[in-house]
């Protein structure tokens, strides 16, 4: 599925995978029939996936990951060892800054990144299959001990950053960012605008937090597996993006210069933000200083600002 998704032809999929046309049209056939989904659609200029099979492929990625994870073992000691740090990140804004200075830090001497885009709970899972060391990602309020025993079964450790509650994210296609009077949202208010979500909550296993929201689709959605996506149509529609409320000191202002946090009013439920790790692994010496990073974060004590700047006149910031 992925060689399919990735050259958009099944008989070039085939191919590179040293199989018949027919053999990986049947199987794929056959998978769609016992899911009871298509997940590509078929055309005469070839294949696209359907937003069911992107779904399906978040779930399969990790599972390829893990495998080139195995490779990446199996090859160690072979040539000049870097350190490596790996991350996944449920879509959390600091992450890319925390990853860069990081590798500022370390820039002499070579530290290897691997950043991982997750969404919904995949941070948890990326992490538990050993493929991330840490996992940024939030539990919601009405999941709470579900969630948890999850993750303990996941063999995981959550440790909590900050909580909230719940706010929107518009940007400058949305006619609530120019409007300064509006501080709060009503369910009513949300009405009147599509919402951005990911395809996994039509399917996965998160499917229900909106429902528990109680916030009503009463206009088509906008269905995404990209985070560029949920970014790009802030600015290019009047849609909205369902988030945890939290003090923009610890959402990048490179992002919030378009983007604009409104609490939602009369929802109790909340999201804790924090980030996982395996249980009963010590963590390496660059996952304990990243976990650190993501603490002095939340905790408001480093400075976006500060780090731009002195990268932008070469000086070092550590």
């Amino acid at each position: 599925m992925l060689e399919v998704e990735r050259t958009g032809s099944i008989n070039k999929a085939a191919a590179n995978l040293y199989m018949t046309q027919s053999a990986l049209s049947l199987s794929i056939l056959s998978l769609e029939k016992e899911l009871g989904h298509q997940i590509f659609s078929r055309t005469n200029k070839g294949v696209t996936i359907t937003p069911f099979g992107r779904t399906l492929l978040q779930y399969l990625r990790p599972i390829h990951d893990q495998i080139e994870q195995v490779n990446k073992v199996l090859l160690q000691g072979r040539g000049r060892e870097n350190l490596t740090f790996s991350f996944a990140n449920d879509g959390f804004t600091c992450g890319s800054l925390l990853c860069g200075m990081l590798y500022k830090k370390y820039r002499p001497i070579g530290l290897r990144i691997e950043y991982y885009d997750g969404a919904g709970d995949q941070a948890r899972t990326l992490v538990a299959d050993q493929v991330a060391e840490v996992g940024l990602t939030r539990i919601w309020s009405c999941y709470k001990k579900i969630e948890l025993r999850q993750m303990d079964t996941l063999g995981l450790e959550f440790k909590p950053l900050m909580g909230g509650g719940l706010a929107i994210v518009v940007g400058t296609g949305n006619p609530l960012y120019y409007d300064k009077s509006v501080n709060t949202v009503t369910r009513d208010v949300l009405e009147r605008f599509p919402r951005i979500k990911y395809g996994y909550e039509d399917w996965g296993p998160l499917s229900g937090n909106v429902e528990a929201l109680g916030i009503v689709d009463r206009l088509a959605p906008i269905v995404t597996t990209s985070r560029a996506v949920i970014n790009d149509m802030q600015t290019y529609s009047d849609a909205y993006y369902i988030t945890t409320n939290v003090p923009n000191e610890v959402v990048c202002n490179r992002r919030m210069t378009v983007r604009r946090i409104i609490p939602i009013e009369g929802i109790d439920i909340e999201s804790t933000i924090g980030y996982v790790t395996r249980r009963n692994v010590p963590l390496s010496q660059i996952g304990l200083e990243f976990t650190r990073l993501l603490e002095q974060w939340y905790r408001n004590e480093i400075s976006e600002d500060l780090f731009c700047d002195e990268l932008r006149k070469g000086e070092e910031v550590f």
